[in-house]
């Protein structure tokens, strides 16, 4: 029996051709349309609709400046970057700078240079030998005059 199986697995009839066997009760039921002719246009091409066309060409427009867009939105960037940071590099020397000069003018106001250059000048140092006390008499007698009193005031 074993046999008989595998030779079922090579059994060539089955791929050998065959003809229908045409069956009258079911060929009775088929049913034969008749065939529409085809319309046939020899060298003529199909017509585009004008609203495709127009609807495609505004669609390849509106794409192509969308990337023009986005091609000049980039340069701008870039630009605008590079500017950015030539600016920050002019900062950080101009704040250099300001350090610098503040470092210079702190070194030509210290005590120590205003002193010598007050004794260059001819100034000498305060010393309290060289203070009076003045004293005022009874009879002396200081005014401080008043502000806001116009002539016509002064006068009345």
């Amino acid at each position: 029996m074993a046999l008989q199986q595998r030779s079922v697995a090579y059994d060539i009839s089955r791929f050998e051709e065959r003809k229908p066997a045409i069956d009258s009760e079911k060929r009775d039921n088929i049913l034969k349309l008749p065939k529409k002719k085809a319309k046939v246009r020899a060298g003529k091409k199909s017509k585009l609709k004008p609203m495709t066309v127009l609807l495609a060409g505004v669609s390849f427009l509106l794409s192509v400046a969308a990337v023009w867009t986005m091609l000049l939105n980039q340069v701008t960037m870039a630009e605008l970057t590079a500017q950015t940071n030539k600016a920050a590099t002019q900062l950080e020397e101009c704040r250099s700078e300001n350090t610098q000069w503040q470092m210079k003018l702190e070194e030509k106001f210290s005590p120590e240079n205003v002193t010598q250059h007050a004794i260059a000048l001819g100034m000498v140092p305060n010393n309290s030998g060289r203070v009076e006390c003045l004293g005022l008499h009874p009879e002396d007698k200081a005014e401080i005059p008043q502000k806001g009193r116009g002539g016509l005031a002064r006068i009345f």
